[in-house]
């Protein structure tokens, strides 16, 4: 801002020092002129001559040819005396006039030294005026060579100013825009990084998880088989016993059967918190040949609906009995194709 006014300054100061560097060239001018003029109109004072006429009188005597007689004496000596006096006033009228043109000469060589003082006072003073001029005409250059290199000066410093402000400000904005770009690729790498962490904990979660399943189902169906071979090996032994003591045993199996029924509800039932003994629920259970069962119906409630709906839920998650394939088809078919089993909370809870 202070460059800017002093620029302003500078240029109001070459402003106002033109009209005097004009006058300053016009008094030069004029001055030239009245130089000029002065050497012409200066008169040019001959140089004094004498002026001397002399008029000379060449008085020829004439003898006379015979001796004049007395008045002819006289006249003629009175004719020499006027002829003297006369060549005396000539004479005096000569120096007369001779003084005049010396005075006359002395006037015009002092009039001629008079204005050749005053040509040479008034050329002295033109000179002096014309020495001043061009002094104050260089120091008005001087000066406003100085203002100019102090502009240009000012000028340049401005404009360094600028360029660095400027070279200030692309540096800034480099840099700004170099730390944005880290910044972006930093929270991308962040990201990128949380983003592969998280897939991987998922995945190593979701693979932890697959093999907890794994791990559980296989331990379900190890515990399934373990208990379906308990029960096989419990039926054949059954089946073997009754076999051998006849109709009995065939009771005795289907008895088991039932119990098994029992057992197998009361390992998925769980009891809900409003159910109280002394209650009972019959319900259908239809089932295929291989031991699979498909349609339970609720035949008769027990007045407690959460039981009844615990022993139904309980009763489809069993899926298949294995042990059904024990029985030869027409005691499956008589007995266990459609049949109805009677379930009580004390009987579930063991």
């Amino acid at each position: 801002m202070a460059a800017s006014e002093r620029l302003a300054e500078v240029s109001q100061t070459r402003a106002d020092w033109f009209w005097p560097l004009i006058y300053t060239a016009a008094l030069h001018a004029i001055l030239f002129a009245l130089l000029f003029v002065s050497f012409n109109l200066t008169p040019q004072i001959p140089a004094a001559q004498p002026l001397i006429q002399a008029t000379v009188y060449q008085l020829k005597a004439e003898r006379p040819k015979s001796t004049p007689v007395p008045d002819k004496i006289t006249a003629e000596a009175q004719k020499t005396k006027a002829a003297e006096r006369e060549a005396e006033q000539l004479e005096q009228q000569k120096r007369q006039r001779e003084a005049e043109q010396k005075q006359k000469a002395e006037q015009a060589a002092a009039l001629a030294k008079a204005a050749e003082s005053k040509r040479q006072a008034e050329a002295a003073k033109a000179a002096e005026a014309l020495k001043q001029a061009e002094e104050q005409a260089r120091q008005v250059a001087e000066q406003a060579q100085k203002q100019a290199a102090e502009a240009k000066r000012l000028e340049a410093e401005q404009k360094q100013r600028e360029a660095d402000a400027a070279k200030k400000r692309a540096a800034e904005q480099a840099r700004q825009k170099a730390e944005a770009e880290a910044a972006e690729a930093k929270r991308k790498a962040e990201e990128a990084a949380r983003q592969k962490r998280e897939a991987e904990a998922k995945r190593k979660q979701e693979a932890e998880a697959k093999r907890q399943r794994e791990a559980e189902e296989a331990k379900r169906r190890a515990e399934e088989e373990r208990k379906a071979k308990a029960r096989a090996e419990l039926l054949a032994a059954e089946a073997q016993r009754r076999k051998a003591q006849g109709e009995s045993e065939r009771l005795q199996l289907i008895a088991s059967l039932d119990e098994l029924f029992v057992r197998l509800v009361s390992e998925q039932w769980i009891r809900p918190a409003s159910t109280r003994d002394g209650i009972s629920s019959e319900i259908q259970v239809s089932m295929l040949p291989d031991g699979t069962i498909g349609q339970v119906i609720l035949v008769r409630s027990s007045g407690d609906t959460p039981f009844d709906n615990s022993t139904l839920a309980a009763l489809r998650s069993i899926g298949r009995i294995p042990e059904m394939q024990q029985l030869d088809r027409a005691s499956f078919d008589a007995l266990y194709r459609k049949r109805n089993l009677i379930f009580r909370p004390e009987d579930l809870e063991r």
